[in-house]
């Protein structure tokens, strides 16, 4: 279905919601690509590595800011690949997890469910030894050992002869992963007991992926490729590890990273844009990539004003034209953002945006990366602002690179830029520049000494 631009005020709020990931067929949709960077075309090459892999499968790291349009982009890899044949699932594990404490356990679960649902849709059924096989192993290690009681199917788990079939395995990871999800103390339990025989859960989880691979095969699919969404998301927490310092980012995706690449599937890894300021994930991961901010140069700038001119017909809406470029200037290249400057501008009684509504969204949206910040950041904000390179070698600089307030480009080389809502705080630029003075000051005093 064709969606014309809105044509006023009300409709325009709608069609920016900065939540909404637009469909892989959506018609606004806009290849940012080349005004992100090198031109490098992520999905295309992703797609193409897949299908050229043969019998082997492949680890993807995705990343890049929130609101940078990834879960987009991953909806059209998804749908490229099904043109291609290939038996996709996505989920976003914000939806199966807590974002807040998530191990490499909790994500083999979620894929196990995950792609039980999808199997269920699509009529297909697996081996049913392979389930008899993967439901008694559950059950003897995680459920009795632990004295955890479910219900699937309607009897205790523990205790279950399995009704074979998808809706067996479905309940039974979907009991899990509910538990992980919900319950702290649960969560805790099943880790450690599957930790205990960490070797023998991913073999049972490849036993599953494999049969689901020759069953799909048989229904002449090329092969699975699994697409986890939202990990970018996960909570950044610091702990003390084997006397070592340590972070949730990094126990995922370095010290588990053998976990994560050892899947019979093709995987796709949403990642902490930190992470690639902190490890050299090419040590663990061939396949690494990240989705740079859309820089705004003129042809950058060009093109975000065609991505609002999908969803907005700019002339009917607002009262001028260049007020949009404003609103595109103050993004950062940020499309979220953008998406929530257009309908700040929009919350009106008013029949036309004016300059009036601009003025307001730019100010309330600087205003909120405002309370992001304490003074204790300057020296962090001083150094990226003068040197235009990020080293998030602490936590604190970590949150500033999640919460958006640092923003990656490419152009030609890697180069950092505080976010232009930044720019408009009085007493962080005040800062920024007494600090700057400050330093040349010492360095003067230093060459003459």
């Amino acid at each position: 279905m064709t969606i014309l631009p809105a044509t006023n005020v009300v409709d325009a709020y709608k069609q920016c919601n900065p939540d909404y990931a637009l469909p892989a067929d959506d018609n606004r949709y806009i290849d940012l690509s080349e005004v992100r960077g090198e031109n490098i075309k992520i999905i295309s090459t992703i797609r193409r590595s897949i299908e050229r892999s043969d019998d082997n499968t492949c680890t993807y790291l995705i990343s890049g800011h929130r609101g940078s349009g990834k879960t987009t982009e991953l909806f059209r890899l998804k749908q490229r690949l099904e043109q291609d044949h290939y038996f996709c699932i996505y989920f976003d594990v914000g939806d199966a997890l807590d974002l807040a404490d998530i191990s490499y356990i909790d994500i083999f679960l979620a894929m196990v469910d995950g792609t039980s649902k999808v199997l269920q849709e699509s009529n297909i059924d697996i081996d049913n030894d392979t389930i008899t096989d993967i439901h008694n192993w559950i059950t003897q290690e995680i459920y009795t050992e632990s004295n955890i009681e479910k219900k699937v199917d309607g009897k205790a788990s523990a205790g279950l002869e399995a009704n074979i079939g998808i809706p067996s395995i479905l309940k039974l990871f979907g009991s899990l992963t509910g538990d992980i999800k919900h319950s702290q103390s649960q969560r805790s339990t099943i880790r450690e007991k599957i930790e205990k025989r960490a070797s023998d859960f991913i073999s049972k989880i490849n036993q599953f992926l494999i049969t689901v691979r020759n069953e799909i095969q048989k229904k002449d699919y090329k092969d699975i490729v699994i697409i986890v969404d939202g990990l970018e998301k996960m909570h950044y927490r610091t702990f003390s590890l084997m006397h070592n310092q340590s972070d949730s980012h990094t126990q995922l995706f370095v010290q588990h990273a053998e976990q994560l690449l050892s899947l019979q599937s093709h995987v796709v890894y949403t990642t902490p844009i930190s992470l690639f300021f902190i490890s050299n994930l090419q040590n663990d991961y061939e396949n690494v990539y990240i989705l740079p901010m859309v820089r705004l140069n003129n042809a950058g700038k060009s093109t975000l004003k065609n991505l609002v001119q999908k969803r907005v017909d700019i002339e009917a809406v607002f009262s001028y034209p260049t007020l949009v470029d404003i609103l595109i200037k103050s993004s950062g290249g940020v499309v979220r953002d953008l998406m929530r400057l257009i309908r700040l501008s929009c919350d009106t009684d008013e029949t036309k945006v004016s300059a009036k509504e601009v003025k307001y969204a730019v100010s309330r949206l600087t205003r909120e990366y405002d309370r992001l910040l304490k003074p204790s950041d300057i020296p962090i904000l001083e150094r990226v602002y003068r040197t235009e390179l990020v080293n998030p070698d602490d936590e604190r600089t970590n949150q500033l690179l999640l919460n958006r307030v640092i923003l990656e480009y490419e152009n030609g080389k890697r180069s950092a830029k505080l976010h232009p809502a930044c720019l408009e705080i009085g007493w962080v630029m005040d800062e920024i520049n007494n600090l700057t003075a400050a330093n040349a000051q010492n360095s003067n005093s230093s060459g003459t000494t």
